[in-house]
């Protein structure tokens, strides 16, 4: 596993960010592409899945959140284990994303 502060490209539009920052730089790319709005940084052959992974904005990942403890659990090359759940969930000037993995309620 990485560590929150490593560089890591971004597999949507190849830009860097610290691993504890990716998830809302791809919850960027994600709201965008579920508003059917142009994202210009996207690259091409590079676009958001269809049910997109939270941490990397691809198809394929597997996350699961705890309902009793609300820790995450992921196979995302992205994945970042030491975020606050409780934290991240709370929008904010700081944290203008809220991409957290929601409870689904067929699980």
């Amino acid at each position: 596993k990485k560590d929150g502060k490593d560089e890591i490209k971004c597999f949507i539009c190849a830009a860097k960010a610290q691993l504890r920052n990716m998830q809302k730089h791809v919850g960027k790319h994600i709201l965008l592409a579920l508003r059917r709005f142009q994202d210009r940084l996207v690259k091409a052959g590079h676009e958001v899945g269809i049910d997109p992974c939270g941490w990397c904005g691809r198809d394929g990942c597997k996350t699961q959140l705890s309902s009793t403890s609300l820790s995450v659990t992921s196979n995302c090359p992205f994945h970042y284990d030491k975020m606050i759940y409780s934290r991240a969930a709370i929008l904010s000037t700081g944290n203008s994303s809220t991409n957290v993995p929601v409870l689904c309620p067929l699980c």
